[in-house]
Protein backbone atom coordinates (compact mmCIF):
# COMPACT_ATOMS: atom_id res chain seq x y z
CA UNK A 1 0.00 0.00 0.00
CA UNK A 2 2.92 2.45 0.57
CA UNK A 3 4.61 2.08 -2.55
CA UNK A 4 1.21 2.06 -4.47
CA UNK A 5 0.57 5.30 -2.97
CA UNK A 6 3.81 6.72 -4.50
CA UNK A 7 2.56 5.79 -7.90
CA UNK A 8 0.98 8.25 -10.26
CA UNK A 9 2.13 11.59 -8.32
CA UNK A 10 1.69 14.93 -10.56
CA UNK A 11 0.08 14.79 -13.51
CA UNK A 12 1.23 11.50 -14.57
CA UNK A 13 -1.29 8.12 -13.98
CA UNK A 14 0.33 4.80 -12.55
CA UNK A 15 0.27 1.25 -12.27
CA UNK A 16 0.54 -0.88 -10.01
CA UNK A 17 1.38 -4.27 -10.45
CA UNK A 18 1.19 -7.09 -7.98
CA UNK A 19 3.34 -10.32 -9.01
CA UNK A 20 1.46 -13.74 -6.65
CA UNK A 21 1.16 -17.21 -7.56
CA UNK A 22 -2.01 -16.45 -5.19
CA UNK A 23 -3.79 -13.83 -6.54
CA UNK A 24 -7.01 -15.26 -4.19
CA UNK A 25 -5.25 -15.25 -0.85
CA UNK A 26 -6.94 -12.57 1.52
CA UNK A 27 -3.56 -10.49 2.15
CA UNK A 28 -3.36 -9.81 -1.62
CA UNK A 29 -6.82 -8.94 -2.38
CA UNK A 30 -6.82 -6.25 0.68
CA UNK A 31 -3.85 -4.88 0.00
CA UNK A 32 -4.92 -4.61 -4.11
CA UNK A 33 -8.17 -2.73 -2.76
CA UNK A 34 -6.10 -0.64 -0.59
CA UNK A 35 -8.34 -1.85 2.77
CA UNK A 36 -5.47 -1.29 5.62
CA UNK A 37 -7.93 -3.05 8.07
CA UNK A 38 -9.34 -5.91 6.73
CA UNK A 39 -5.26 -6.97 5.97
CA UNK A 40 -5.06 -5.87 9.73
CA UNK A 41 -7.43 -7.96 10.98
CA UNK A 42 -7.15 -11.00 9.12
CA UNK A 43 -3.11 -10.92 9.71
CA UNK A 44 -4.05 -10.52 13.76
CA UNK A 45 -6.69 -13.40 13.64
CA UNK A 46 -4.01 -15.76 11.73
CA UNK A 47 -1.03 -14.78 14.35
CA UNK A 48 -3.33 -14.84 17.28
CA UNK A 49 -4.15 -18.46 15.49
CA UNK A 50 -0.47 -19.55 15.18
CA UNK A 51 0.90 -18.03 18.49
CA UNK A 52 3.11 -15.19 16.88
CA UNK A 53 3.31 -11.77 18.33
CA UNK A 54 1.39 -9.66 19.29
CA UNK A 55 -0.01 -12.71 21.15
CA UNK A 56 2.75 -14.76 22.02
CA UNK A 57 6.91 -13.64 22.57
CA UNK A 58 9.72 -15.11 20.57
CA UNK A 59 12.99 -15.88 20.70
CA UNK A 60 15.15 -17.10 18.29
CA UNK A 61 18.72 -19.59 19.07
CA UNK A 62 20.77 -19.86 16.32
CA UNK A 63 24.27 -22.01 16.93
CA UNK A 64 27.19 -21.81 14.15
CA UNK A 65 29.69 -25.16 13.40
CA UNK A 66 32.53 -25.65 11.81
CA UNK A 67 30.40 -28.68 10.18
CA UNK A 68 26.94 -29.38 9.27
CA UNK A 69 26.97 -32.85 11.56
CA UNK A 70 27.62 -30.57 14.90
CA UNK A 71 25.36 -28.35 14.21
CA UNK A 72 22.58 -30.88 13.88
CA UNK A 73 23.55 -32.72 16.60
CA UNK A 74 23.72 -29.49 19.12
CA UNK A 75 20.87 -28.03 17.61
CA UNK A 76 19.07 -31.39 18.89
CA UNK A 77 20.04 -31.73 21.74
CA UNK A 78 19.09 -28.13 23.08
CA UNK A 79 15.44 -29.01 21.00
CA UNK A 80 14.92 -31.97 22.78
CA UNK A 81 15.81 -30.20 26.26
CA UNK A 82 13.21 -27.58 25.18
CA UNK A 83 10.33 -29.58 23.88
CA UNK A 84 10.19 -30.51 27.50
CA UNK A 85 8.87 -27.26 28.91
CA UNK A 86 5.27 -27.30 28.66
CA UNK A 87 5.40 -23.45 29.13
CA UNK A 88 7.18 -22.99 25.28
CA UNK A 89 6.41 -24.19 21.72
CA UNK A 90 9.67 -25.25 20.01
CA UNK A 91 10.15 -24.46 15.98
CA UNK A 92 12.77 -26.37 14.78
CA UNK A 93 15.84 -26.77 14.36
CA UNK A 94 16.12 -26.12 11.71
CA UNK A 95 18.95 -24.53 9.10
CA UNK A 96 19.16 -20.89 9.19
CA UNK A 97 17.88 -18.69 6.49
CA UNK A 98 21.83 -18.90 5.21
CA UNK A 99 22.47 -22.12 6.39
CA UNK A 100 25.93 -21.98 5.37
CA UNK A 101 28.32 -18.55 6.11
CA UNK A 102 31.71 -17.33 6.75
CA UNK A 103 32.48 -21.14 6.24
CA UNK A 104 30.08 -22.42 9.01
CA UNK A 105 26.83 -24.09 9.68
CA UNK A 106 24.04 -21.87 11.34
CA UNK A 107 21.35 -23.65 12.70
CA UNK A 108 18.28 -22.28 14.61
CA UNK A 109 15.48 -22.85 16.66
CA UNK A 110 12.07 -20.59 17.33
CA UNK A 111 10.96 -20.46 20.69
CA UNK A 112 6.91 -19.48 21.76
CA UNK A 113 5.94 -18.30 24.97
CA UNK A 114 3.09 -16.26 26.60
CA UNK A 115 5.58 -14.96 29.12
CA UNK A 116 8.09 -12.96 28.19
CA UNK A 117 10.13 -14.17 31.38
CA UNK A 118 10.17 -17.57 30.35
CA UNK A 119 12.12 -16.86 27.05
CA UNK A 120 14.31 -14.74 28.91
CA UNK A 121 15.16 -17.76 31.26
CA UNK A 122 15.87 -19.75 28.58
CA UNK A 123 18.49 -17.10 26.88
CA UNK A 124 20.25 -17.13 29.63
CA UNK A 125 20.41 -20.83 30.12
CA UNK A 126 21.50 -21.82 26.88
CA UNK A 127 25.70 -21.91 26.26
CA UNK A 128 27.58 -18.85 25.45
CA UNK A 129 28.37 -20.45 22.02
CA UNK A 130 24.52 -19.90 21.04
CA UNK A 131 23.26 -16.37 19.69
CA UNK A 132 19.96 -15.76 21.14
CA UNK A 133 17.72 -12.84 19.71
CA UNK A 134 14.60 -12.27 21.65
CA UNK A 135 11.81 -10.31 20.24
CA UNK A 136 13.15 -10.65 16.48
CA UNK A 137 12.25 -8.31 13.77
CA UNK A 138 11.97 -11.63 11.58
CA UNK A 139 12.58 -15.24 12.55
CA UNK A 140 14.94 -15.85 9.16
Amino acid sequence: TQVSGRVGRGNAPGQVFIQTRTPEHPAIQAAATGDFWRFANLELANRRMLGYPPYRHLLKLTTSHDNQADAIRTSQTVYDTLKQNRQIRVLGPAPAFHERAGGRYHWQIVVKAARRSVLVEIARSVAPTWKTDLDPLNVL
